[in-house]
């Protein structure tokens, strides 16, 4: 993997103020947070989509990617209470204050599905985007309609699309903000 140099997801200038550097733990790379002249903040240089893409393999959600902590795989096996209070049950809750079932929702960075799954016991009609091929294969497993390609994506298709702890994860969080827009219905909720 090799860290590039991007111009400014906002601006596109590529005049950046170094604030900080962050060793990169699964690449030990340092990666040079900076400030663009408009004021957004990104590391740069970084990694390239595909590289990013590649992060996400099925190890990942095994616990033993670039994020050890984590082992989405056993997690969505739990039926535990610990489970019931799980972070999925409480975007329920709150998507349902937005706009209750039957809605139709677009969990945009779905993983392996597992809002998918607890939006969909609840009544809603639930499709995702990944990129990860992982945890794409492993939603459609389970029955999910999960896309691949933003501009596979129906236009206009959707009351709520969520991204859960998903922008930072993105190469270009503008675009992914604009993959969003298109998506969505007018007056559609975006959480």
């Amino acid at each position: 993997m090799e860290l590039k140099n991007f111009p400014c997801d906002l601006c596109g200038s590529t005049e950046f103020k170094v604030l900080q550097t962050k060793k990169g733990v699964l690449t030990n790379l340092d990666f040079p947070l900076v400030r663009c002249r408009c004021g957004m903040m990104f590391f740069n240089p970084r990694l390239d989509e595909r590289d990013i893409t590649e992060l996400y393999s099925g190890d990942y959600y095994k616990g033993k990617g670039f994020d050890s902590n984590v082992d989405y795989l056993r997690e969505m096996s739990e039926t535990t209470d610990d489970a019931k209070k799980s972070h999925p049950e409480n975007a329920r809750r709150v998507i349902n204050e937005l706009m209750p079932p039957p809605a139709k929702l677009l969990d945009f960075g779905c993983g392996l599905g597992g809002l998918m799954k607890v939006l969909y016991d609840a009544g809603y009609h639930t499709e995702g985007y990944e990129v990860s091929e992982f945890g794409r294969m492993f939603a459609q497993k389970n029955g999910f309609t999960v896309y691949d390609s933003l501009d596979k994506i129906p236009e206009n298709g959707y009351d709520i699309v969520t991204a859960i702890e998903v922008l930072e994860h993105c190469h270009s969080p503008l675009k992914a903000l604009q993959a969003v827009q298109k998506v969505l219905k007018p007056g559609g909720w975006f959480y």
